[in-house]
C-alpha cells in the first residue's frame, strides 16, 4: 500500500536505530527526548512506542482513508480537473489530491494556505513553472514543491497543463484548522 502521511510538528525524538545506509547515528539521539536522569533507561523507551498502534493487525481498517471529491465529480470533470480529499480526519492537517486534465487550465480557491509537491507532469501554477523532474542532479533546483499563501489560495491560483498527453497531479497539503475540512 502507498501512503501519503503529513506530520503534525512535534519536538519529540528518538533514533530508535544505530545505522541508516552507511552512517553511524550517535547513541545520544536515542535519548533526545528523554529527561536527563532517565538517559540509559531502556523501559522508558519503550513506554514511548505506541505499541497497540504498533502490531495492529487491521491497522487499514482502522486509519484508511477512502479519497473523497471535494465536488460532484461530473461537475469537476467538465471544467478540467478533479480534486480529492486524502487526508481528512484530523483537524491538525488535511490533505487533497488535485489533477489537472491535459491541455487544461483551471482556477483552483481553497480557504487556506498550502505546500503542494508535484507528483506528475508539467505547466504552470500562476506565474510559476511547475514539473515533476525525472532526475535531480546535487545542487540543481526544481520546479516541483511551493508554498501557497492565504491569500493566493482564496483568490484563485490558476494552473495550466500545458501537455496534451499527460495528467498534472500535485498533492496539497493544508495546516491546522482548514475551514474546508469537515472532519469525517
Amino acid at each position: 500500500m502507498c501512503t501519503y502521511e503529513p506530520q503534525k510538528a512535534s519536538d519529540i525524538f528518538a533514533m530508535y536505530q544505530s545505522l541508516v545506509n552507511e552512517a553511524i547515528i550517535p547513541e545520544e539521539l536515542l535519548w533526545n527526548a528523554c529527561p536527563k536522569n532517565r538517559w540509559g533507561d531502556y523501559e522508558l523507551l519503550l513506554e514511548m512506542i505506541d505499541w497497540d498502534l504498533n502490531v495492529n493487525p487491521n491497522l487499514m481498517d482502522s486509519h484508511y482513508m477512502e479519497p473523497k471529491p471535494v465536488a460532484a465529480p461530473e461537475v469537476m470533470h467538465s471544467a478540467g480537473y478533479h480534486e480529492s480529499w486524502i487526508c481528512y480526519r484530523s483537524l491538525d492537517y488535511s490533505a487533497k489530491e488535485l489533477t489537472v486534465f491535459p491541455g487544461q487550465s483551471v482556477l483552483i480557491k481553497d480557504a487556506a494556505a498550502y505546500g503542494m509537491i508535484m507528483m506528475q507532469g508539467h505547466g504552470t501554477m500562476g506565474v510559476w513553472n511547475i514539473e515533476t523532474p525525472a532526475l535531480i542532479r546535487f545542487g540543481q533546483l526544481t520546479q516541483d514543491e511551493y508554498f501557497v499563501s492565504e491569500d493566493a489560495a482564496k483568490a484563485g491560483v490558476k494552473i495550466t497543463n500545458t501537455s496534451s498527453t499527460d495528467p498534472i497531479v500535485m498533492l496539497k497539503h493544508f495546516g491546522p484548522k482548514n475551514p474546508d475540512l469537515k472532519v469525517v
